[in-house]
């Protein structure tokens, strides 16, 4: 596991309209051929980044869309080694201590059956305000709540123009890490541990199978 910034080439509310899947597909499409060049040439092994709304509050996001799994089938065909996906804080945790991996459940469950192994990348901010964002995942609500009592929980940059820097409700300050107590009676720290213990822990099984990394 690693715990990484905001990374995605595409991402799609949904599959709303057919010009979105059709974007998707491509690039995944694009992801095959480079994986077959690379297998040919003998390369490093080739994982693809799934969209950023893969796994949303709302579920799995593609559960009920074919061409996802058919996509999943034909990059393992080509030889890509894996998928990549985010495993967002604020789409699991939406109460304390109240995880709901159900979502995650289900996209192991269709990337399992193609061969492809995995690669989580957890995602401890918000999503949705990097360049070519479309989707909108931001921190947890009640940690959000903590943050309006708090305001310097937030990251903040330094100030400018004789006043205070400005304020960034996308993720919470290093400074506050191992601040006891501030996040309903834990640290943020000891909130990232207990996530991720509760993430092993929901998922023995595929670590170290289907989850390599």
């Amino acid at each position: 596991m690693q715990c990484d910034g905001c990374e995605g080439q595409y991402s799609a509310q949904g599959h709303q309209d057919s010009g979105q899947g059709q974007r998707v597909a491509a690039a995944l499409e694009q992801s095959i051929s480079e994986s077959s060049k690379m297998r040919r040439k003998g390369g490093s092994p080739v994982l693809t980044m799934l969209p950023l709304d893969t796994v949303t509050s709302s579920g799995f996001t593609y559960a009920n869309q074919p061409w996802f799994a058919q996509a999943l089938h034909l990059l393992a065909q080509s030889g890509a080694h894996g998928v990549a996906v985010d495993v967002w804080w604020g789409a699991v945790e939406r109460e304390p201590r109240a995880y709901n991996w159900s979502g995650y459940k289900q996209l192991f469950e269709v990337i399992k059956k193609t061969g492809l192994k995995a690669q989580v990348v957890l995602g401890f901010h918000a999503c949705g305000c990097n360049v070519g964002d479309n989707t909108q995942i931001p921190l947890p609500p009640w940690v959000l709540q903590c943050g309006d009592h708090d305001p310097d929980l937030f990251f903040t940059d330094r100030p400018r123009d004789g006043g205070l820097g400005q304020r960034n409700r996308e993720y919470l300050s290093i400074w506050a890490d191992d601040a006891q107590g501030v996040l309903m009676g834990r640290s943020p720290m000891q909130c990232y541990e207990d996530f991720m213990v509760n993430f092993r822990d929901a998922f023995r099984q595929e670590l170290g199978t289907l989850i390599e990394e």
